[in-house]
């Protein structure tokens, strides 16, 4: 049967509704190498007299915009073809050993490494460091084979890269990977952590679509290149870690992760405060296609326990349309929440834990997630921007259409990051005045965050889909002061993936996992920032991967590095 071409405006509003249907804080002191800490229960502190926490509204300006050297820009053109519109990541990662963070970008024009010569100033070293990747999707930044240095994951269409450092650069180890792969095939964000058990650091590879340009006809001409239920779904991959290479162990371990699913963001966690490791997938498409949240059963078997842990759907019991997906202690209860980011017009949704493992998704009205819903958001971060002990809720957005496609809707691609305020719980959107750098509109996919001026505060980076990275820099007056805490484990799993660290502070505990791969197409600081109470020490507990705990007394902020 033939099939008559529809009109532009026609097919624009048509990929619309079937998408959305389907879905300043004082200089810190020297850093402080903790050692080990002691193996035995420190109570919190005492306070010292005055406030311990001293909380002030957003300012006008909340963030700066700050380019700093970072000048790689991904031109308008690109914004075509639905990977290229989807693409771009970022990882901070430490080359040199020296502050701040460097910073790699993983764009759809390529790879791009920026060395930091010093606060708020940075250099391309990406010929310099031999990084050659002329495409990407996103980043993970990790220590593959726990030497101390950091590695990259590179996620690409038809493409999963491993860069490992080596002497004074990266040198390819793709081989190491043992994968073939359909040059059709798009791979978004990847995870790393201990998935078998065995000591080192295996990878999670969320795998999105088949994007074939055979499927395109009169029917979606001319708007193809953005639709996204034309493409078939295709699996995620389980890679584990065996010697100095890789295993596909994904119909052993993770059965369920061998069906076709469009999934955008994955992550390898602890879901539900159970001391386990899990495996989160956030698939697009959540009437089709819900999220996973895959225990490790008796037999050592990953299986789908949505059912009993959550995550799978929004209050409304809907699916979530995932794009981003971001963990930690929102109300302040000492159990790890979670926020999942959506599709314009379907507000990120809030999913708080509690004792019995179970991750209640939260009205939007009620969480206060429901002032997103204009936005089109990818990359979810929860950090503590304010330093009080809770964390905010950034995301980067734009929209997947262009400007023509989205004509008859209203909106606009490029679109203001948006800024929630965690007040007791729930969030309360922070406006952009012309002064913030948020304001301008952009069309960014990940974030993430780190200390880009030293001043203690976190900042917030954005990776483009098109146009320029954004370094925002926080200009937040802080409500207490940052600890950021770096966590040194026994090889192979050098970065501690899968500890827990506790912070036992005069007005109560503030808790985060460290995990690698977050957000969206990339990975946050490998550091772990708390806002603790000014003038008052505190005490650092780490539970290891192993299972051991450490502690560190008397903890007055900045820089502390624990070794297990």
């Amino acid at each position: 049967m033939n099939r008559a071409p529809i009109s532009p405006i026609g097919a624009a509003f048509a990929v619309l509704a079937c998408w959305s249907l389907a879905c300043g804080s004082p200089t810190p002191p020297p850093p402080v190498d903790a050692g080990s800490g002691e193996d035995a229960f420190t109570p919190p502190p005492t306070p010292d007299a005055g406030p311990a926490y001293v909380r002030r509204p957003p300012p006008d300006a909340v963030t700066v915009a700050e380019l700093a050297g970072v000048e790689v820009e991904v031109p308008d053109a690109l914004f075509d073809h639905l990977p290229d519109r989807m693409g771009g990541g970022v990882c901070p990662l430490d080359l040199d050993g020296v502050p701040p963070m460097d910073l790699a970008f993983a764009l759809r024009t390529g790879v791009r490494l920026y060395a930091a010569s010093a606060p708020l100033a940075y250099v391309d070293v990406t010929e310099a460091y031999a990084l050659d990747a002329d495409s990407a999707m996103g980043c993970l930044a990790f220590d593959a084979e726990g030497d101390g240095d950091t590695d990259l994951l590179v996620t690409d269409r038809g493409a999963i890269r491993l860069f490992e450092r080596e002497g004074g650069g990266f040198t390819e180890h793709t081989e190491r990977l043992g994968l073939t792969l359909d040059p059709r095939d798009v791979y978004t964000s990847a995870a790393a952590g201990d998935v078998d058990g065995d000591g080192d650091i295996d990878l999670l590879v969320a795998g999105n679509i088949r994007y074939d340009t055979a499927n395109f006809d009169a029917l979606c001409e001319p708007y193809c290149g953005s639709m996204l239920t034309i493409h078939d779904a295709i699996p995620n991959l389980l890679l584990a870690r065996d010697g100095e290479g890789y295993e596909d162990v994904t119909w052993e371990l993770a059965p369920e992760l061998t069906v076709a699913e469009m999934t955008l963001v994955v992550a390898i966690t602890d879901l539900n405060g159970d001391d386990a490791v899990d495996l989160y997938v956030g698939n697009d498409l959540g009437g089709t296609y819900h999220d996973r949240a895959l225990s490790r059963e008796a037999d050592g078997v990953y299986r789908d326990h949505y059912l009993r842990i959550g995550l799978g759907h929004d209050a409304r019991g809907f699916g979530n349309c995932t794009m981003g997906f971001s963990s930690a202690d929102v109300d302040g209860d000492g159990r790890i929440d979670h926020v999942v980011t959506s599709f314009a017009n379907d507000p990120t949704t809030l999913f708080l834990c509690g004792d019995d493992g179970w991750c209640e998704p939260q009205r939007a009205e009620v969480s206060g997630t429901d002032a997103t819903r204009a936005s089109f958001r990818w990359g979810a971060m929860l950090v503590d921007l304010d330093l009080d002990g809770r964390p905010e809720l950034f995301e980067a957005t734009g929209h997947i259409f262009s400007d023509a496609e989205l004509e008859s809707s209203g909106e606009l691609r490029d679109q203001p990051a948006n800024l929630m305020w965690n007040v007791d719980g729930a969030f309360e959107p922070v406006e952009a005045s012309a002064e913030d750098g948020r304001a301008t509109p952009r069309s960014t996919r990940g974030v993430a965050y780190t200390d880009v001026d030293l001043d203690g505060r976190p900042d917030v980076v954005l990776a483009p889909a098109v146009g320029r990275p954004a370094i925002l820099r926080n200009t937040w007056e802080s409500a207490g002061r940052a600890l950021w805490v770096s966590l040194r484990g026994r090889a192979p799993n050098a970065d501690a993936l899968g500890a827990r660290v506790r912070v036992h502070t005069s007005e109560g505990v503030l808790v985060q996992d460290r995990r690698a791969g977050e957000g969206y197409l990339g990975s946050f600081d490998p550091r772990l920032v708390f806002g603790v109470p000014r003038g008052r020490p505190v005490d650092v507990e780490v539970r290891w991967p192993s299972g051991e705990t450490s502690w560190t007394r008397d903890v007055r902020g900045g820089d502390v590095t624990i070794r297990q």
